[in-house]
């Protein structure tokens, strides 16, 4: 039995090789198997727009959705990611805001020069989350607003101590994640994001009980097409973001305050 898991883990590890692993880490309008996906993203920039103010930064702006739901927010935009490909998208969308390719760890800013940094889905990509967060915190003005968001340990893999997605330095529960943020910040306030569902559909049921580590036999592209294929969209009003029971969420969102 173990012999065959190693055999399969193996192919896996092969398949998700032909995929350049940028492909993965940023939804993709284009690509069905990202359709929840997108939503979800799409529903933390909303959740988070009301927050957004002055001089914004975010790092890990991906294709640049985020900016055209928040835009009317900020005075000001630079949005900051590793891929260039990303950047050449982003740019298109938003030819009058400043793109900058740069990773999490050197961000080449002033200090005190923001007044918000968003920051969804980066953390658990970086190996020194530390370092991170304390380099974000230098380019935060007083009272500057750091809108950060990660997934669920418990929900993405499982609670096993090493994640099971192969991009990911590692995952929290609630706890953790919010004791390292206070080491930064003043004021923090954790949220959960949750699907509510509508309707319990018989894709759904299958999601659910297939189990976490079983989604991951698949190769990394089709995770997402098998999720699509065999449930209904996600609609954007069914994302919802609260403070109780956040142990259940997939996602993990926190507004700190420096």
């Amino acid at each position: 039995m173990v012999a065959s898991q190693n055999y399969t883990g193996k192919i896996k590890h092969w398949l998700d090789g032909l995929i350049e692993p940028e492909q993965l880490e940023a939804p993709d309008r284009n690509f069905a198997g990202h359709r929840d996906i997108l939503t979800r993203s799409l529903a933390r920039y909303h959740f988070i727009a009301p927050y957004v103010k002055g001089t914004v930064l975010e790092v890990g702006c991906g294709r640049g959705y985020g900016p055209q739901v928040y835009k009317d927010r900020g005075d000001y935009f630079v949005g900051v990611d590793l891929s260039m490909n990303f950047l050449s998208e982003a740019r298109d969308l938003l030819r009058d805001n400043q793109f900058v390719q740069s990773n999490g760890d050197v961000l080449p800013f002033k200090h005190n020069s923001f007044d918000t940094i968003i920051s969804l889905e980066v953390i658990e990509h970086i190996e020194d989350d530390s370092g991170f967060l304390f380099g974000l915190t230098k380019l935060l003005k007083s009272n500057g607003i750091l809108a950060i968001s990660t997934p669920s340990r418990t929900i993405t893999s499982g609670n096993s101590p090493r994640p099971l997605d192969r991009f990911h330095w590692r995952e929290y529960i609630v706890p953790e994640f919010y004791a390292l943020l206070q080491n930064y910040f003043r004021k923090v306030t954790i949220f959960g994001q949750f699907d509510v569902r509508s309707s319990i559909s018989p894709g759904n049921w299958i999601l659910y009980h297939m189990g976490v580590k079983m989604k991951y036999l698949l190769p990394a592209k089709l995770q997402g097409k098998f999720s699509v294929a065999i449930r209904e969209p996600l609609r954007l009003e069914e994302c919802q973001f609260q403070q109780e029971n956040l142990e259940s969420a997939h996602t993990f969102i926190a507004l700190c305050i420096l």
